[in-house]
């Protein structure tokens, strides 16, 4: 269970995609190597932080 005031890594994908609309606890914060999942996630008001590195085409997901 994610709790309030927690940071949470969310990796790339369709399924993990789905748990972004479960997101709505306080104060937390979602790592993330998804451009989409982070564009979803600040449309929500949820802080997040996207990783660095090369933007791979098919997932839209950073990778080294």
């Amino acid at each position: 269970m994610i709790s309030s005031d927690e940071v949470i890594f969310v990796d790339a994908g369709t399924t993990n995609e789905l748990l972004l609309g479960y997101l709505n606890q306080d104060n937390l914060t979602v790592v993330t190597n998804s451009i989409h999942h982070a564009a979803k996630l600040v449309d929500k008001n949820v802080k997040t932080i996207i990783i660095g590195g090369h933007v791979k085409n098919q997932l839209m997901q950073v990778s080294e």
